[in-house]
């Protein structure tokens, strides 16, 4: 071998070298990427677990003392705290458990055993429970065990160092008969939390229909664009719901938050955040202008407040959509504002996403409509509702009181003929028209 062959050997055997040193640093910084971001998914999924857990335990705990005391006040507070610890579980458990059926059903539950409280501890104001509906907070009690059984047995995995993730209830069956089992509870037909709040939900994005999908570097760019003071904003893990989503953490108003965009569209459908409110300072019709700006800042417009709740450290506002003075109640987004500060502490527009598209309503000019007497009408419109069947009909709305409560009263348009009738059972609540 020639000199000049050999200097030639040495450089292509250097330039292999540092290929292979080149290409190690380089799935290695791939690889320590990818940790990172399984670490951060992971820490939001412990601590949505965490969170679900200590509602969940508190739930069940409660529920065992409801029946066995006697003073009513004492078990008002109790059921006003499990009302309030199942709306922290659900939300924290819609983070962390992966989407079906079952899983859908589970959360609904849980909303439903809040509502019922909210229910009972207002009742409780002018009346004692009847046997009925101790018993089914008897049943309630047996359905949160269940579910309990199962959050503990994830605990146990933790603790052997295994790893929380989104298939921490996997194992459904437990609680999926559980909740078969005792599904004789009959809810009281009343509005908690605005009307029809609950929308239609058929699976199918109807608003995200034919738009285009958006990566993931373009749904960070989204979340910077949306909270532009938000620090630390970092990918957290995706989500392949019936509307899909990428999950971001991020520091917003120096709270820890999570935001999700949709991987069609690029829209934020869902946000949250804690803050501990010790100054509550703003009015409600301040907050319902915060929270309208929010939406506007959003991309969602044509949008009009329906419905309000004030407990005194957070608002809660639903807006729906309102064209040519028609209210569409299946596209509800709902929203928490902070009284302190203004800041949004929660976002939830899933209805109006699977719900929002181009209708063809028509309404009359006048309807013919017969109402009790005794009834004094606050205010009415047009609007559509969803029914119990998954569709939309046209409507007639009117509020009206009666000793002290509140109705919402629907009716055919056309001809007249009362279709539901709801009452408002919180009194804080109230529609804003």
């Amino acid at each position: 071998m020639t000199k000049k062959s050999k200097i030639v050997t040495i450089v292509i055997a250097v330039i292999l070298l540092l290929a292979v040193i080149g290409l190690s640093i380089a799935l290695g910084i791939i690889e320590n990427k990818r940790k990172d971001g399984n670490a951060r998914l992971n820490s939001v999924y412990e601590k949505s677990y965490f969170e679900a857990m200590d509602s969940l335990s508190d739930v069940e705990i409660k529920l065992s003392k409801v029946n066995v005391i006697q003073s009513s006040a004492l078990r008002q507070q109790l059921l006003n705290d499990i009302w309030r610890e199942c709306d922290v579980a659900a939300s924290n458990l819609s983070q962390l458990v992966t989407e079906s059926e079952e899983s859908t059903n589970l959360i609904k539950f849980i909303n439903q055993l809040g509502d019922y409280s909210y229910y009972l501890a207002v009742k409780l104001k002018s009346a004692s429970l009847d046997e009925e509906e101790k018993t089914n907070l008897t049943e309630y009690l047996n359905i949160v065990g269940t579910v309990n059984e199962s959050l503990i047995s994830a605990h146990d995995k933790l603790i052997n160092g295994d790893k929380i993730d989104s298939s921490v209830l996997t194992d459904y069956s437990l609680i999926a008969d559980a909740i078969k089992n005792h599904s004789t509870v009959e809810y009281p037909e009343m509005i908690y939390d605005g009307p029809f709040s609950d929308g239609l939900n058929d699976r199918e994005a109807k608003f995200l229909a034919g738009k285009e999908e958006v990566t993931q570097e373009q749904a960070m760019e989204k979340v910077k664009e949306l909270f532009p003071d938000a620090t630390d904003i970092e990918f957290a893990g995706s989500s392949s719901a019936s509307i899909p989503t990428y999950l971001f953490s991020l520091k917003n108003d120096g709270v820890d938050a999570t935001a999700q965009i949709t991987t069609v569209g690029g829209y934020l459908v869902m946000y949250s955040a804690f803050r501990d409110v010790t100054d509550p300072v703003l009015s409600e019709e301040e907050c319902v202008a915060k929270a309208a700006s929010y939406l506007a800042s959003f991309g969602f417009g044509d949008m009009k407040e329906v419905w309000v709740s004030n407990d005194d450290s957070t608002v809660y506002i639903n807006f729906a959509y309102e064209k040519e003075g028609v209210i569409y109640y299946p596209d509800l987004i709902k929203l928490k504002i902070c009284s302190q500060t203004g800041a949004l502490l929660g976002m939830e527009a899933q209805n109006y996403l699977y719900n929002h598209t181009e209708r063809t309503f028509t309404f009359p000019e006048q309807s013919n409509i017969s109402l009790d007497p005794s009834l004094t009408v606050t205010s009415q419109t047009y609007c559509v509702i969803p029914t119990e069947w998954n569709t939309e009909i046209a409507a007639k709305e009117i509020v009206a009181t009666k000793d002290e409560l509140v109705y919402y009263l629907y009716f055919d348009p056309e001809s007249g003929e009362e279709i539901k009738v709801l009452v408002v059972i919180d009194e804080n609540g109230k529609l804003l028209m």
